[in-house]
């Protein structure tokens, strides 16, 4: 979708009316032209308000990674914190699955329809999300934190698809794709840095054969109560990133304003640049028969239903399934396996801005397919077998998914023009998938834990058929 708007506003901008603007010389020769000062000027400025932007950006993705993960290394405790079982707060997931399908309907249309709200709009979005990520341990029930999770995903998806929405907008004319994948990094290791956050928040879970005697009552404590978890301070953790949060979104504000002042010239502009850019869209439209088409995108679809909802699952209970497997390990480390997740997530999405420059997309997916499928593999063997083992793994897995989600749309807009219909198709699917794996899987998590790493490894080989059959498609299309 990156390389589609960005191509369409290239065409835009080698349009004639725009070389109107150029001073030309008496020969005639636009090549000899130079830019005057204030041209020059100009530009540098318009470049850092860009830079600015998108930089404020990646902030606000950063904070949106930790709003969205920050619920996988705390949600045993907030089991306990609202004295419940793992199936029951689980159906969490599937409260927010229900708020970010509600904002990826209805965001897209608001968005297109007042471009000139884009800021304003972010700004809100994080504001709002801000204050009730705060509240997530004060919700005082169960019905309660369900309300304040629906807003949760809501607005988590709102801020996800609106900055996405911004950057293209920001970057318009330009190639917009190192930055789409920057922003996506900043989420990506906000994710990572998640579980580092909250590992000195979480209540820890002592042996009580270590405590000092406490009274005549300890011989039944230590009889009935061989573990001991302490107090939780995730009622701490959660209004800390709330605010900030909150205090990320006031660059938006600025630029907001700003907008709003230019409005009318904004809109002159885009009603001009569309009106003159028919002629050049039209000749993109794929020749392809609707029936492929539509095969391929419901193929894609299916694929990044699983293939995302199983990246967000593994991340999310990652640190359950160390608390709760043959391991026995502590939340505290179950944390550090999911930063380590995490982190190898990250770095591979780092490395996938510089590598989409020089290696073909389809290079690129066989490489994480073959690292995804030995990494689940392995964990079938070793997961159980020691903390290193886990951890190595959970690393290889981490390193093989970070540029599935990005390249596979990289290597779609090859072969299809991913319009409104087919963008929000994709769209609901990849937000259906990490909202109803959780769910799924968390009511069998607690009795059956290597329930995860089979259905991983379930996932990774259905995601290589289905891209295989994606991939048969694309040659007929040809």
């Amino acid at each position: 979708m990156t390389q589609i708007l960005g191509s369409s506003c290239l065409n835009r901008s080698r349009d004639g009316t725009h070389r109107e603007n150029k001073p030309i010389l008496d020969n005639g020769d636009e090549n000899n032209s130079s830019p005057t000062v204030d041209q020059t000027l100009f530009d540098s400025q318009d470049v850092c308000v860009r830079i600015t932007k998108t930089f404020l950006l990646n902030i606000a993705f950063l904070a949106l990674g930790v709003c969205e993960a920050i619920r996988g290394p705390t949600l045993l405790d907030l089991q306990d914190l609202y004295k419940t079982n793992l199936e029951t707060i689980s159906f969490l997931f599937l409260i927010e699955c229900i708020g970010s399908l509600l904002a990826s309907f209805l965001i897209g249309l608001f968005m297109t329809n007042y471009p000139h709200l884009n800021n304003l709009f972010v700004f809100g979005g994080l504001v709002s999300l801000g204050l009730v990520t705060a509240l997530v341990p004060f919700a005082g029930d169960l019905p309660n934190l369900f309300i304040l999770l629906f807003f949760v995903g809501f607005l988590i998806a709102a801020v996800h698809t609106g900055g996405n929405v911004l950057c293209l907008d920001i970057w318009s004319g330009f190639d917009s794709g190192p930055h789409i994948h920057s922003i996506h990094f900043c989420y990506s290791f906000g994710a990572f840095f998640a579980p580092i956050l909250a590992s000195p928040f979480l209540s820890k879970r002592i042996q009580t054969d270590e405590l000092p005697p406490s009274g005549h009552f300890d011989h039944l404590l230590r009889q009935f109560h061989p573990h001991l978890i302490t107090t939780t301070e995730i009622t701490k953790l959660y209004p800390i990133i709330g605010i900030g949060t909150f205090l990320v979104s006031f660059g938006f504000l600025h630029y907001g304003i700003e907008d709003l002042k230019r409005r009318k010239s904004v809109l002159k502009t885009a009603t001009d640049l569309d009106s003159n850019s028919d002629e050049y869209e039209k000749p993109q439209e794929q020749k392809a028969t609707p029936f492929l088409t539509q095969l391929l995108v419901a193929l894609f679809s299916l694929f990044l239903f699983l293939y995302v909802g199983m990246e967000y699952c593994f991340g999310t209970y990652l640190t359950t399934f160390a608390y709760e497997s043959r391991l026995n390990l502590t939340r505290i480390q179950g944390a550090n396996l999911t930063a380590i997740f995490w982190g190898a997530f990250s770095f591979m999405r780092f490395l996938a801005i510089f590598a989409a420059f020089y290696i073909s997309p389809l290079v690129v997916l066989a490489f994480s397919f073959v690292i995804c499928f030995f990494g689940t593999f392995t964990l079938i063997f070793i997961a159980e077998q020691s903390y290193e083992a886990l951890a190595l793994g959970t690393g290889v897995l981490g390193f093989g998914m970070g540029t599935i989600f990005a390249t596979g749309l990289s290597w779609l807009e090859k072969y299809i023009n991913i319009n409104n219909g087919a963008g929000t198709i994709l769209v609901v699917a990849g937000t259906l998938g990490p909202d109803m794996f959780p769910v799924l899987l968390g009511q069998f998590l607690e009795k059956s834990p290597m329930v995860l790493i089979y259905t991983q490894f379930g996932v990774i080989v259905a995601c290589i058929i289905l891209f295989i059959g994606s991939y048969c498609i694309t040659k007929r299309l040809k």
